[in-house]
């Protein structure tokens, strides 16, 4: 929260940088999740730990709308660690108090294994089930959201 005009300034100049940091950077694993408010703290706290004690050397960056839970947890993981490793833990910290691996930004083709994943296979059938009825030629954005 900030006190000020300068902090709020401040703040916001960190926010509108994060998008530029990550780009420049490359090699990024984007985290777009979401967890329950009272969640945030330990998430942060336990998603940290895990990811280093698969890279020592991971590096994090974080930007988060604390008003809805919804938290870009970036990595630009050192090489110690497959970067499936580093999204499953995080996955996993997630999931703990019930929180989503997907917030804002949808599944898309970066998400198609976390989806398998963590959906119930009867949910993806009935999602399936609905594609087909809805695109029963297979020509509406193929193989972009269910694994």
């Amino acid at each position: 929260m900030a006190h000020s005009e300068a902090q709020r300034a401040e703040m916001w100049a960190r926010r509108e940088a994060a998008v530029e940091v990550s780009l420049s950077r490359g090699g990024a694993l984007v985290n777009d999740v979401a967890v329950p408010l009272d969640a945030v703290e330990t998430f942060l706290t336990e998603a940290g730990a895990r990811c280093r004690a698969l890279d020592p050397d991971v590096q994090e960056m974080v930007v988060a709308h604390l008003g809805d839970g919804n938290v870009h947890y970036t990595l630009w993981p050192s090489g110690a660690a497959e970067g499936g490793a580093l999204i499953e833990a995080v996955e996993e910290v997630v999931r703990a108090p019930g929180g989503s691996f997907s917030a804002e930004h949808g599944i898309g083709l970066h998400k198609k294994a976390s989806m398998a994943r963590h959906r119930d296979p009867v949910a993806l059938e009935v999602m399936r089930a609905v594609k087909t009825a809805l695109d029963p030629k297979g020509i509406l954005n193929p193989g972009k959201v269910l694994p």
